[in-house]
């Protein structure tokens, strides 16, 4: 019988307690990585997503202040709140290079994580 145990404890496979132990622990080291990573990812496509708002909020300013006549524009503010985050817009009108031209700056702030801000400029001429 003494033989038949050995053989019978040669022949079986598995895992030691020391291999799962290691195991495990690559394996959290390696899910502590990757959540770090995923946490990272999601603020920066958050950031993303209020950059392009911002971006799209100014852009829509820049349009209809090209539609309004050079001789009629004018510096002002507004705001927006758009998917919870509120946008403070602000233009400014100044001399354009050309005698009918006239140079806007439309910015938009927001806070989130900081203070952030998007400026566009644009030449309006008729």
């Amino acid at each position: 019988m003494s033989e038949w145990g050995v053989v019978m404890m040669v022949s079986e496979r598995g895992f030691s307690l020391i291999e799962t132990l290691q195991g495990t622990a690559l394996f959290a080291i390696a899910a502590a990585a990757i959540s770090s990573l995923l946490v990272t990812t999601i603020q920066a496509n958050t950031h993303a997503t209020h950059m392009t708002a911002a971006a799209s909020f100014a852009q829509r300013k820049i349009e209809e202040l090209h539609a309004t006549p050079v001789a009629a524009l004018a510096a002002g503010e507004d705001s927006s709140d758009e998917s919870g985050v509120a946008y403070a817009r602000t233009w400014t009108v100044n001399p354009g290079p050309s005698g009918g031209s006239r140079e806007v700056a439309v910015t938009v702030q927001w806070i989130g994580h900081g203070n952030h801000v998007v400026t566009l400029k644009s030449i309006v001429a008729r």
